[in-house]
């Protein structure tokens, strides 16, 4: 009998969202192998860009969707004087698995309300 770690489940996950674009699976794929605990990750956006080949310009703008769509949760650090550390992200995987295509393709379009 083979046990699944919560990291592999996490990573088996994000493979399997259809719903994710190209840039956004790289970024949440790279955050999921360096999630251990198969929840939180640490990384600075250029180590993520160079990890995934994108401009961190991109990177950015992955990390904004995957935040503003509750996949994950971005978490500044600092230390006392102020000096900023890489971020922590806390991965969501239950909002992972509520994304669907028809969510992404009309999340630009305003619905009607009458």
């Amino acid at each position: 009998m083979t046990t699944t770690t919560a990291h592999e489940a996490l990573r088996a996950r994000v493979e399997a969202q259809p719903a994710l674009k190209h840039r956004d699976r790289a970024v949440l794929r790279f955050l999921a192998f360096r999630a251990a605990d198969g929840e939180t990750a640490r990384a600075a956006i250029r180590e993520i860009a160079t990890a995934t080949g994108m401009d961190p310009k991109t990177v950015r703008r992955s990390v904004a969707w995957l935040a503003e769509n509750h996949v994950v949760v971005i978490v500044n650090r600092r230390l006392t004087d102020g000096t900023a550390l890489p971020n922590e992200y806390i991965i969501t995987a239950d909002e992972l698995d509520r994304l669907t295509e028809w969510e992404v393709i009309t999340s630009d379009i305003p619905i009607p309300t009458t």
